[in-house]
């Protein structure tokens, strides 16, 4: 995140599920004399991300790991962009990356939703689901150049 040091989080327990959706901002019509495309382009994609912690977690307990992250991705994230705007400040200054190494995908993110669930059958798991709009894609050279560009 930018708008101070940054800050990473490292997943000890990758995501169970991870989807990378490609939206097209085209509607397709169908007329008497057959059919044509409004076509506008790539729409806004999106990264979801589902899993949990761990009951015992890697390094950390899992409830700990969730709480440092709940608190990293939304509380810290929010609140840095709205203290950067009553300063007068540019909030875009404020910065969240997501990075997959395994699938190469680099990007700047902003979260749209953040699930926290927990089950009867699974009371130790804190199990999370969170939905992040890509706001710009960086090349796979970006990626392993670093982070900020």
């Amino acid at each position: 995140m930018g708008g101070g040091l940054p800050m990473l989080h490292y997943f000890s327990i990758r995501p169970e599920e991870l989807s990378y959706e490609i939206p097209s901002r085209s509607v397709v019509h169908s007329t008497l004399g057959g059919a044509w495309i409004d076509d506008f382009g790539v729409g806004i994609k999106t990264i979801h991300l589902t899993g949990n912690t761990g009951w015992r977690g890697v390094l950390i307990p899992g409830e700990l790991w969730f709480l440092n992250f709940r608190e990293l991705i939304y509380e810290t994230y929010f609140r840095r962009r709205l203290e950067a705007s009553n300063s007068g400040q540019d909030p875009d200054t404020v910065r969240l990356f997501f990075v997959d190494t395994l699938n190469l995908i680099m990007a700047w993110v902003h979260p749209t939703e953040f699930v926290h669930k927990r089950s009867k059958t699974k009371p130790l798991l804190h199990q999370y689901s969170i939905k992040l709009s890509v706001v710009k894609e960086s090349g796979v050279s970006s990626l392993i150049g670093g982070l900020i560009g």
